[in-house]
């Protein structure tokens, strides 16, 4: 008699060892589909097998044998259970009291049954594909959080990750709070837990941008181009899930002059011209600019604007 269990569980190859009592053995093998497999005494009653080719949740047959030549005729029958190794979980960083999506990424995923350990708490898990699971989680509490992957709650992976959970974000300020249509405006954003991470980010509607620390209240980021009018601005700290919390952020058509009347007046200056176009915004400092100089700008509306003519000397 005998019995088989694993050592290590390496998808796709498999360690096993047989416990045969009373086993004596001078040059053992193991006998698997024809294959013949190193093995080695570990002691007096347990032979250990070397790898197999195994496919995921299969059953093998097995002989084993003391000398290389005669192999005995019983079949030890054992349900594999691939192993698993987890090489990384995406993001690390997650907000407390929002459903945060975590990938975890590896080999060796198969079946069904798999488990994800989240502190103390267990949380449902979704198999994409042989490399990737996917989790929802809901923390409770702020700090560091370890996670364990397990198939069955008995093959734990060997590998922990932490997790760090923060406060959700506030956003206070956006300074400026408007910019050019065609983006590349420097924003400075106000708030209250932004954490210094790779991944901390600006959304401006559905387009999201590089963010820059400055400290846990204050956050840099660039605009993206975006379409006139008001827009929703939201940070987060992972790249994933962006902030509850959000401000208005206009995007101004950029000023174009389509003509001016009069084009032409007296060297003197003095002239009150009018100029027609787009993107033209109410704002302190408008000016209008004749070569090299800089005259007050009145805004009418967005596609009008009066300006007086400085003194120039004659010419075109």
């Amino acid at each position: 008699s005998g019995d088989m269990s694993l050592i290590d569980g390496v998808t796709p190859a498999v360690s096993v060892k047989v416990s045969m009592p009373g086993l004596k053995a001078t040059a053992p093998e193991c006998l698997y589909r024809g294959q013949r497999l190193a093995a080695s005494m570990v002691t007096s009653s347990i032979l250990k097998c070397g790898a197999a080719a195994l496919t995921a949740g299969s059953s093998i047959s097995l002989s084993v044998s003391g000398d290389g030549v005669s192999f005995t005729k019983e079949f030890f029958v054992f349900h594999h259970v691939p192993g698993v190794s987890v090489l990384q979980i995406a993001p690390s960083i997650g907000e407390m009291g929002a459903s945060n999506e975590i990938k975890v990424v590896g080999v060796g995923f198969t079946g069904k049954n798999w488990h994800f350990r989240f502190g103390s708490a267990s949380f449902p898990v979704v198999l994409e594909t042989s490399s990737t699971l996917q989790v929802h989680v809901q923390p409770i509490a702020t700090g560091k959080v370890s996670i364990v992957v397990s198939h069955d709650e008995l093959h734990a992976t060997g590998s922990s990750f932490s997790y760090m959970v923060h406060n959700p974000i506030q956003l206070k300020a956006v300074e400026p709070s408007h910019g050019h249509d065609i983006g590349n405006t420097v924003v400075q954003v106000r708030g209250s837990n932004f954490m210094r991470s790779s991944s901390l980010k600006c959304q401006f509607a559905s387009a999201a941008v590089d963010a820059i620390w400055l400290s846990p209240n204050s956050i840099e980021c660039i605009t993206p181009p975006g379409k006139p009018g008001n827009t929703s601005l939201r940070v987060s700290n992972n790249g994933l899930q962006f902030s509850a919390s959000f401000l208005t952020y206009e995007f101004q058509e950029r000023a174009v002059v389509r003509s001016a009347e009069p084009c032409q007046g007296p060297v003197k200056g003095s002239s009150v011209i009018t100029l027609s176009g787009v993107g033209f915004a109410r704002e302190a400092g408008s000016a209008c600019v004749f070569g090299q100089a800089v005259t007050r700008a009145t805004v009418l509306t967005s596609s009008r604007t009066i300006c007086e003519s400085p003194p120039a000397r004659a010419g075109p």
